[in-house]
């Protein structure tokens, strides 16, 4: 698996000279928020089931799993497209 900065460099050089800077920018802008964690205070949880969830522990589940049991407050929530 590449890094970020290699894989935006590998898509930025598919583009004219001029616009390689806005294009690696954008690339890596996208990048980071495709990976990020949204906290459940900033954002409401989707009712969904394609969710994975971060407990307070720092575990992750799948949002249908049985993860109540453990007693864990879900702190953040990151959707699976």
């Amino acid at each position: 698996m590449q890094t970020i900065s290699k894989a935006a460099r590998a898509y930025w050089e598919q583009y004219p000279q001029g616009t390689k800077g806005i294009i690696m920018d954008a690339f890596k802008a996208g990048v980071e928020f495709a990976q990020r964690w949204i906290p459940v205070d900033e954002v409401r949880m989707p009712n969904r089931r394609n969710i994975l969830i971060k407990l307070e522990s720092g575990k992750i589940r799948r949002f249908d799993e049985d993860w109540q049991r453990e007693c864990e407050l879900v702190t953040h929530y990151k959707v699976i497209e």
